[in-house]
């Protein structure tokens, strides 16, 4: 497909070698730098690139048009069509089985029961323990002991779901129906531990939580259509006020219009929404832009690159919290010991079914990191790979700084599968290399940045000198977050700056008020980390909220290809103390300028430090960094956005009327003014395919 716009030659490939090629439209007009764009497609390159480190960005919207031509697609059949449980691979004669199934063909079952506990690291068994019947139910409610798992219903062996007993009750196939046949009748879901009856039916103490008439009364949840008590849904495919009702599942790419989803109906007026409330929601929200982008490819020949989804970060929870499988060299050790060792069983899968691997050494192939310590402990054998991280820690000689224990990647541990431990599988390399890798932001769903000039918000007056509401280690061990915020939280209460200053740290019990407007009314917002990476730079950003960033040799987001410097505060963690004094010290020009960097609006003067606003330098484009720390472009949440974009517009007051003949006119300098323009242009996804792009040279 020829076309007179910039079309990039980006490729990148997921784990089944689902590709993306790079097609983005560019801009021809380069207008005068006096003149005011909102930022869209069609704004000049300069403004688009503004404060970007190097050409990374400019390289990539000046490219020269590519043709498109069809990939080429594969014949090759399956055996036995995969037992009609699995999808066939028609690329590699290869099935991808579902849930219950594995192996060449999908032929062998695989169960993964509900159960009371887990195999002990010492255990020999190859099958995973269960605690239910031929029957699918529990085989003694009163033993006390239970995971996440455990039944109070009918348990679904293939997934360790559980479902309700009873006339809203699960009705399994008949015994000896083919692979694959559904159940007669789903039930309702009784998913975990938590939803099942603290007592049996005569009273004696069972292991759930629900009073028992709730559940399994005349009156009951599992007995009525209308009762008197409501479990969670828990499951993405089900909602109403009894989960009843049937809705969209969530599958990636929406199996690409060639499949079903496992869990799901699809029903044309629901709509996937996006939350944040899952920490490490970037892997599935980047999967899924890859998956429905321009960028992709099906031929690996014409690849640049080859995105591998793996989401370890489930593995920890719920995956390895819930049953009894999968495991990865068996149970035991530190919860990241499985995410290692399921990334070198990837690898390893890689390697022996496709060439590619092997072709460049991995350096094509991208990896995203989103758990605590980034890509910290990343298998050696993907040192040369592309790595998107939340961790930006560049030390080579480091160790696990998270204060949750289970999670300490440097606590080796060996066992009858896995002898030689773990750690020497991850030993020698950075949890980030700045040179090959990059720092992306952690997703943050529209609703979270509501009252931001970002979404067209009124600009606020700034009348918090200093924001931080979070967790300060008030019942953590002494390495969380490197002490820093347990030490600005212990200044701040010992001297009484919340009342002298304004300067409000602390939890929800310290701090109250709506979360996104405090941060849009404040100057400076702390950014320190957590159990690793803390989120909290995204929050200051798209709140228009000066980084105050204190961690030694890390970078923040995007700090190796935009210039953090000119919105952000940098402090040395031993200048800790120091802080109200360094900030109090910044000049009042020097803090105009970082928020006209950050791209914040000032409409009024009112009372309270820096409430003001002043002249300022001449900024010929003010800079559009915000954009750049959201995820906008998938279609759900730019239409989110839009919606959130035109309420807020609606509400801003009309402007003032012109001056009076002989009256002095306001010469305050308000700015910058709330976003304008295209929310999905240069967003997140954008700018890490924008620098993917100027690091295809380094792969080859």
């Amino acid at each position: 497909m020829a076309t007179n716009k910039v079309m990039a030659v980006l490729l990148v490939a997921t784990l089944d070698l689902g590709l993306w090629r790079g097609l983005v439209r560019g801009d021809e007009a380069h207008l005068g730098k006096s003149r005011k764009f909102p930022l869209t497609e069609q704004a000049p390159i300069p403004l688009r690139c503004s404060s970007a480190k190097g050409e990374w960005c400019q390289d990539f919207l000046t490219q020269e048009p590519i043709s498109w031509k069809p990939a080429p697609r594969g014949s090759i059949d399956c055996p036995d069509n995969c037992n009609n449980v699995g999808r066939c691979n028609h690329d590699t004669g290869y099935c991808d089985c579902p849930a219950g199934w594995r192996g060449p063909g999908c032929k062998i079952v695989q169960k993964r029961p509900c159960t009371r506990r887990q195999r002990a690291h010492d255990d020999r068994s190859t099958e995973p323990f269960s605690f239910i019947g031929p029957d699918k139910r529990d085989l003694d409610w009163t033993v006390r002991e239970t995971i996440y798992s455990r039944c109070g219903g009918i348990c679904d062996d293939d997934t360790a779901i559980c479902y309700c007993d009873g006339p809203m009750g699960r009705l399994n196939a008949p015994e000896g129906s083919p692979p694959g046949t559904p159940p007669i009748r789903r039930g309702r879901p009784l998913v975990t531990n938590h939803m099942a009856p603290k007592t049996t039916a005569d009273g004696r103490r069972a292991f759930g939580d629900i009073e028992y008439d709730h559940v399994y009364g005349p009156n009951g949840y599992c007995n009525v259509s209308t009762p008197i008590w409501n479990a969670g849904c828990g499951l993405d495919d089900l909602g109403g006020l009894h989960c009843d009702d049937p809705i969209e599942a969530f599958c990636p790419g929406a199996c690409s219009g060639h499949g079903r989803c496992n869990l799901g109906f699809y029903f044309p007026n629901n709509r996937t929404e996006w939350t944040d409330m899952w920490v490490y929601a970037a892997d599935t929200m980047l999967h899924e832009l890859l998956l429905i982008s321009e960028h992709r490819t099906f031929d690996p020949e014409e690849a640049d690159y080859f995105y591998v989804p793996h989401a370890a970060s489930c593995l920890p929870f719920p995956i390895g919290s819930w049953a009894d499988y999968p495991w990865f060299k068996g149970s035991g050790g530190p919860r990241v010991r499985q995410m290692v060792n399921m990334l070198l069983e990837t690898v390893e899968w890689i390697d022996q079914t496709y060439p590619f691997w092997k072709r460049r050494g991995g350096r094509d192939h991208v990896f995203l990191f989103t758990h605590d310590e980034g890509a910290c402990w990343a298998p050696n054998v993907l040192i040369n790979s592309t790595w998107l991280t939340h961790w930006g820690r560049m030390d080579l000689n480091h160790t696990s700084a998270t204060a949750f224990l289970p999670d300490r990647y440097d606590k080796d541990f060996k066992s009858w599968q896995q002898p030689e431990g773990y750690t020497t599988h991850i030993s020698g390399h950075p949890c980030y290399n700045p040179a090959k890798d990059l720092i992306v932001p952690a997703f943050k769903q529209p609703r979270h940045y509501r009252s931001s000039p970002l979404t067209t918000a009124a600009s606020r007056v700034r009348d918090v000198f200093f924001f931080f509401r979070g967790d300060v280690g008030k019942n953590r061990l002494k390495g969380y977050s490197r002490g820093i915020r347990q030490r600005v939280y212990s200044l701040a209460k010992a001297n009484g700056w919340a009342e002298k200053f304004k300067f409000l740290i602390g939890d929800g019990t310290d701090v109250q008020g709506d979360y996104s407007d405090m941060l849009s009314r404040s100057v400076f917002c702390l950014v320190a980390a957590g159990d690793g990476w803390s989120a909290r730079l995204e929050d200051a950003v798209l709140h228009g909220c000066i980084p105050v960033i204190i961690f030694d040799n890390v970078h923040v987001v995007f700090e190796s290809i935009l210039d953090i410097d000119s919105f952000a505060v940098r402090l040395p963690e031993v200048d800790v103390d120091r802080i109200l004094e360094v900030l109090q010290a910044l000049p009042e020009r020097k803090v105009r300028s970082k928020q006209a960097h950050l791209g914040h609006a000032w409409h009024r003067c009112g009372a309270g430090l820096r409430a003001c606003p002043v002249t300022l330098p001449f900024f010929p484009h003010p800079p559009f960094f915000l954009r750049r720390f959201r995820y906008a472009s998938l279609p759900g949440l730019a239409t989110e956005l839009r919606g959130l974009m035109e309420f807020n517009d609606a509400q801003q007051a009309p402007p003032s009327p012109p001056p009076a003949a002989g009256a002095a006119a306001d010469e305050a300098v308000h700015f910058p003014r709330p976003f304008r323009g295209d929310p999905t242009t240069d967003d997140a996804f954008a700018t890490i395919l924008q620098w993917l792009h100027s690091r295809i040279p380094f792969t080859r």
